[in-house]
């Protein structure tokens, strides 16, 4: 990655830079931002169920609203909305890895005719950690694999990006760069940490089905 950014000039790199960086922001922020506003959306719905309401009243023994939406919407017990997401993460990371690829050679390659589908082989890792995740999802969702093995590829992905980050860091001219691509590395270290904590404690039939509603969200 250092060779290959010492190579192009300066207003290809900013330009190549800023284009590989917006589309793998935007899918990020947009799939965190649909899975935030589909739970807030879906608690909600259950909470104001009439049902939900009736069975509380009839029996002690009713399901809780952290249960109810464990058992419809949480992807380690639904594997149905597992299967989905699993297939959108693939979709989604396979068009990254093939738009990189595509990029390096494409977009100016008369500036540097050397370069190869892996050119940008950094941005590609980052990117197939989580098709290997999604891989791992859909493989889950047919009882293939054992239960939370999502979250542990999870584990793995963000574990793996925190590195590739830091990495990227210590390559920085600019100490504002190198800056921003260590709190990426600490907030995806973070991540990695919260998701093992969550396997531990709410594992796939956990007793404690509020505790796995707040580690979900």
């Amino acid at each position: 990655t250092v060779s290959v950014s010492k190579r192009m000039d300066n207003s290809t790199a900013k330009a190549s830079g800023f284009w590989g960086h917006v589309i793998a922001g935007f899918f990020l922020l947009a799939f965190g931002s649909f899975l935030s506003g589909l739970t807030a959306f879906r608690l909600l719905r259950i909470a104001a169920s009439s049902d939900v309401d009736c069975t509380h009243l009839v029996s002690p023994q009713a399901p809780s609203l952290a249960q109810q939406f464990l058992q419809q919407h949480a992807p380690e017990t639904n594997k149905v909305l597992l299967r989905r997401l699993s297939i959108a993460l693939l979709l989604s990371t396979t068009f990254g890895i093939v738009y990189e690829g595509l990029g390096a050679i494409y977009i100016h390659p008369e500036q540097h005719p050397d370069y190869t589908f892996f050119s940008y082989a950094t941005h590609q890792t980052l990117t197939l950690l989580y098709f290997l995740a999604g891989f791992t999802g859909f493989l889950e969702s047919y009882h293939h694999l054992p239960a939370d093995s999502l979250r542990v590829s999870v584990v793995a992905a963000t574990a793996g990006e925190a590195l590739l980050w830091y990495g990227h860091a210590l390559t920085q001219s600019n100490a504002t760069d190198e800056r921003v691509h260590m709190l990426l590395a600490l907030v995806s270290l973070l991540t990695a940490l919260f998701m093992t904590i969550s396997i531990f404690l709410t594992a796939s039939g956990n007793k404690s089905p509020n505790m796995s509603l707040f580690f979900y969200v």
